[in-house]
């Protein structure tokens, strides 16, 4: 009996699991990062997603909350938005190492980047 109960338990937490990763993933917006460049210390790069209601936007790179021209949140309308960012490259940071750790989070929450 109690290997029944085990067993039992084990398909609830493995489900349980599941759900709430599937509610993780399909709250998180789905964004693509592109021609990202980087030229005398400032990187340049588009954003795009598909948003399901308005959001206001931020960039991050690490633990490092970006800002273009003093501005560090933007606000995207519901549907198609796509952004060009042009940033100064955080001190001590490669390009590779920025686009590794780059993240666009949307109401607070990062964002699912897709590469």
């Amino acid at each position: 009996m109690s290997k029944a109960i085990i067993a039992v338990v084990a398909i609830i937490a493995v489900i349980a699991a599941g759900v709430l990763i599937y509610h993780e993933v399909t709250e998180r917006p789905e964004y693509h990062v592109d021609d990202m460049h980087e030229a005398v210390g400032l990187v340049t790069f588009t954003a795009s997603a598909e948003l399901d209601e308005a959001a206001t936007v931020t960039v991050w790179a690490g633990d490092t909350k970006m800002s273009m021209l003093g501005i560090d949140e933007w606000t995207a309308s519901a549907g198609s938005w796509e952004q060009t960012f042009i940033m100064t490259l955080p001190e001590g940071m490669t390009i590779e190492e920025f686009d590794d750790c780059l993240e666009i989070h949307f109401d607070g929450k990062a964002g699912w980047r897709r590469r």
